[in-house]
């Protein structure tokens, strides 16, 4: 059993170094990120930047144990397979197995895959299932040149590419919890089952390779992927400077260990019980190294801060003080300009739309233009907790995104995919829609199975299928590529109260309906539908379908200010928009202010300079006829808009001041500016306004009452 669990279950340690390392180096690569390859370049001079550390490191090891290579031939064996101290072989592993998989995927993802794949199986034939490969004529002399310039098949060249390739899978492309499970529960004990085998049947050169592992770490990496780290999550720059430090310290933590045994005369509990060791090592590793990467830097950084001014040293990596080389540079959300998302409004949002929708139907949270402005993964993830497996956007990239970050469920593709991108529908596991019939068509040329749903136009002539032309729909069915999972169609003046928009609005669902009968009649089912977004599900709640494409409502906003809803519903902003007084001056009588001069001062007026602008998404519309609110009251914007600034009227709030915040849309004090109202304002809608708002800006999530 000691066995069994050290040298076979624990075996899942190490790929999961390669697959991690694969995600974040290799994942961006395989996506098609133009700075993908930059990322590997530095990657790769980074390992052997911290390889060559580690020889010197272990260097009187070496000499001491009298391991150093006694010839040239020797020397490049250990530089380039085993390593020069038996843990550190995963330096040279990782930069060789980096550089072949570049290497296979300038020619294609299926070579890359094959090509690891084959150099894998090879790999454990030569490792677990050695007894068997060795005695086979055709196969022993080439291990036997194998083990000439490595010990071991478990190296760059064999292990190292798979692993890295599955990891680099995992960013493109994401199983869902269930999956995973049901995965695992069968994968593992058929590995456990291997090992036991080939270590009965004494079939083992070595034990760090065997054939159910890689499928083992798919589901185990993909399922600790899409878990949380709680709340409050740790540093990835710290998490990767510790898992760096535990990795090179662990052999020395080995040498130490065993020496104290040794000294104790406790080597049969502590080192000949392998279990014992493991647990300890991993201990101790994990243990000294948040001491060097958290608490020593934290100690000495309290220690720079109690020295004079003129001693201290020259600036913090974790800090980002001025006079870092490197690092991540900590800025306060809350700089310039900021927007604030108050996530107990979203959840209470989700809950008031549910409610007004039949037993039966589902929201499907439309989170394209980045959630309407608000952040769609930080809104998915949300959803996601509250229950909710549909998602809408409006690009395949933007639904990669939300694969990346972890989002499962269907994910519907609301626009045009171009046919150059086909492939990130089948890697990511996007559903297309198909916006007519010959659009289908050339999906179905496509070659793989994609999942798909059909749009019907029923009046607003966007796209779609006309609703009329059932002989082409149904023909869509006929497409064997083509894996149907819904029909939907769109509302084009569901917002309107007038009795003409009303009737057409009756009269599209009638056709939607019609449409789905026919399907029915001709022995087509199994796909879902939905017809309702905001202004569908607030005006129009009697309609029933499997599900409701909440957009613009779900955030807590109407398009208008003057839009009238049927239901009793209140919803609740989850977005305020704010920004910092950068400083506060004084014009005299008849100067002018900002670009051309358009604002002439009428009396003595005191301006606040905003550091926010057209560049983070303030329409340059609302220039001398927006306002913000500044300590709770209203400060109306005069001058013109700039890209990054823009002035307010502070003459009647005395104590405004250089650092209060302006409130663009939200809430200070009793005063409460709907982005409605801004948009109204600017001449165009609270969809548009919200989409707008730039990438700049900071964004915090708060979670009010």
């Amino acid at each position: 059993m000691n066995a069994l669990l050290t040298c076979c279950a624990f075996r899942v340690a190490v790929p999961f170094f390669f697959m991690a390392t694969g995600f974040f180096v290799f994942g961006p690569v395989l996506a098609g990120e133009e700075k993908g390859r930059e990322r590997v370049k530095r990657f790769e001079w980074k390992h052997l930047r911290l390889y060559l550390s580690a020889i010197l490191l272990y260097l009187p090891v070496n000499v001491y144990a009298g391991s150093l290579p006694a010839n040239p031939g020797e020397a490049v064996k250990m530089l380039l397979f085993d390593g020069t101290f038996y843990h550190l072989w995963y330096f040279p592993a990782v930069m060789l197995g980096g550089l072949i998989l570049m290497a296979l995927l300038r020619v294609s993802i299926r070579c890359a895959a094959v090509c690891s794949g084959a150099a894998y199986l090879l790999g454990v034939l030569g490792d677990s299932w050695y007894g068997i490969a060795g005695e086979i004529p055709v196969l022993k002399p080439f291990y036997d040149l194998v083990f000439s310039v490595s010990s071991y098949t478990r190296n760059g060249f064999f292990f190292a590419p798979l692993f890295l390739f599955l990891g680099a899978l995992a960013f493109r492309r994401r199983l869902s919890n269930k999956a995973c499970l049901a995965g695992l529960a069968v994968s593992f004990p058929l590995m456990l089952l291997e090992g036991w085998l080939t270590y009965s049947w004494k079939l083992q050169r070595h034990n760090s390779m065997y054939g159910m592992l890689p499928v083992v770490m798919v589901f185990l990496f993909q399922l600790l992927c899409g878990g949380g780290l709680g709340k409050r999550k740790p540093s990835t720059e710290w998490m990767r400077s510790c898992s760096a430090c535990v990795y090179l310290i662990h052999p020395a933590v080995i040498i130490l260990l065993r020496g104290t045994a040794k000294w104790m005369g406790k080597t049969q509990q502590l080192i000949e019980n392998s279990l014992a060791e493991f647990v300890l090592v991993c201990l101790i590793s994990f243990g000294l190294s948040v001491v060097l990467t958290a608490v020593l830097p934290r100690i000495l950084r309290k220690a720079d801060q109690s020295l004079p001014p003129a001693k201290r040293g020259k600036g913090c990596k974790e800090t980002g003080r001025p006079g870092e080389t490197g690092g991540n540079i900590k800025t306060d959300p809350k700089n310039r300009a900021w927007v604030e998302l108050d996530l107990k409004h979203l959840e209470q949002n989700v809950r008031q739309l549910e409610a007004l929708l039949p037993k039966d139907c589902r929201l499907m949270p439309v989170v394209k233009a980045d959630a309407y402005g608000h952040g769609a993964v930080l809104v998915s993830r949300v959803l996601w907790k509250l229950g909710i497996r549909q998602f809408c956007v409006a690009s395949a990239e933007e639904g990669a995104e939300l694969r990346r970050a972890g989002i499962g469920g269907e994910i519907l593709i609301l626009g045009y995919t171009s046919p150059s991108c086909f492939s990130m529908l089948s890697d990511f596991d996007l559903t297309q829609t198909v916006i007519d019939y010959e659009y289908g068509r050339i999906l179905q040329t496509f070659g793989k199975k994609l999942k798909v749903q059909i749009a019907v136009d029923t009046g607003m002539h966007r796209l779609g299928e006309r609703s009329t032309d059932f002989p082409k729909i149904l023909e869509l069915w006929k497409f064997q590529n083509l894996e149907i999972t819904g029909v939907f169609s769109h509302l084009c003046v569901s917002e309107g109260a007038s009795e003409e928009e009303r009737r057409f609005t009756e009269q599209q669902a009638a056709d939607y309906d019609h449409l789905l009968q026919s399907l029915e009649r001709a022995g087509i089912t199994g796909f879902r539908t939905h017809l309702q977004a905001s202004y569908g599900i607030l005006n129009y709640p009697e309609f029933t379908y499997d599900l409701a494409r909440a957009g613009i409502a779900l955030y807590g906003c109407l398009s208008s200010p003057g839009d009238r809803i049927r239901c009793p519903v209140t919803l609740t902003p989850v977005l305020s928009l704010k920004a910092r007084i950068a400083c506060v001056r004084w014009l005299h009588p008849e100067e002018g202010l900002g670009y051309g001069l358009r604002y002439r001062a009428v009396g003595e007026r005191k301006i606040a300079v905003v550091s926010i602008g057209y560049a983070d998404g303030i329409p340059r519309e609302l220039s001398g006829k927006g306002c913000a609110l500044v300590r709770g009251r209203k400060a109306p914007v005069v001058g013109t808009i700039c890209m990054d600034q823009l002035f307010l009227d502070v003459t009647d709030i005395r104590e405004a001041a250089q650092g209060d915040e302006a409130v663009f849309i939200g809430r200070s004090g009793d005063v409460c500016i709907l982005a409605e109202e801004m948009a109204w304002q600017a001449g165009t809608i609270s969809n548009e306004l919200l989409c707008r708002l730039g990438k700049r800006l900071g964004r915090m999530s708060v979670r009010g009452s």
